[in-house]
C-alpha cells in the first residue's frame, strides 16, 4: 500500500538516508556551533546516535526543517 493512500507522511525505509554533519552544514547553511545551538533550544532536528562517537541527522527531518522555513505557517492561523 503506497503512502498516499494510508495518509503516512513518512518517507519509506529504503528511502532514508543519514547525513554527517559536512553534509548537514552544506544543506543547510548553517555553522556547526549555529548547529548545535538551535538544537540546544529545540529550534533543529536532533541527532542520532549511529555509533559509540558518532551522530548523524536523518534527512527526512531536515527537509522538513527547510520546508518550514521556506513556508512558515500564518501568524494569524488564516491559510
Amino acid at each position: 500500500m503506497s503512502n498516499s493512500t494510508t495518509g503516512n507522511t513518512q518517507a519509506p525505509a529504503h528511502d532514508r538516508r543519514l547525513l554527517r554533519l559536512p553534509e548537514v552544514r552544506q544543506k543547510v547553511g548553517l555553522s556547526r556551533s549555529a548547529i548545535y545551538k538551535l538544537i540546544s533550544e529545540g529550534q533543529f532536528p536532533r541527532q542520532v546516535a549511529i555509533g559509540p562517537r558518532t551522530v548523524a541527522w536523518v534527512q527526512e527531518d531536515l527537509e522538513r526543517w527547510i520546508e518550514e522555513r521556506l513556508n512558515p505557517p500564518d501568524p494569524a492561523g488564516i491559510s
